[in-house]
């Protein structure tokens, strides 16, 4: 079985630095991949595509885009950005020392 026989990994993010270096140590290892954006026409996911990535278009948002991005992948690597109101409690507690 080679990695093109099993599903692409779906990744999140894949346009920011760390969704991008996942995906680039994905491709370096032959397995295919695949990236959930929100602007397929965008130049960022214009460039995924050109490194034979699978963009395609999808929101946390929406469930059903979210569905169908899902489907026939072998994992995920799914990078969000840290809620306002996380980063506002981060911000009211002391660090430890």
């Amino acid at each position: 079985m080679t990695n093109f026989d099993i599903g692409p990994v779906l990744v999140t993010g894949a346009s920011g630095n760390q969704g991008g270096a996942v995906v680039r140590a994905l491709l370096q290892t032959g397995r295919p991949v695949r990236a959930l954006v929100r602007n397929p026409d965008a130049a960022s996911a214009q460039a995924l595509a050109a490194q034979g990535v699978e963009v395609v278009k999808g929101d946390f948002d929406d469930a059903a885009s979210l569905d169908a991005a899902l489907v026939g992948v072998a994992g995920v690597f799914s990078m969000q950005m840290p809620s306002p109101l996380m980063i506002l409690n981060r911000r009211s507690v002391p660090a430890k020392r």
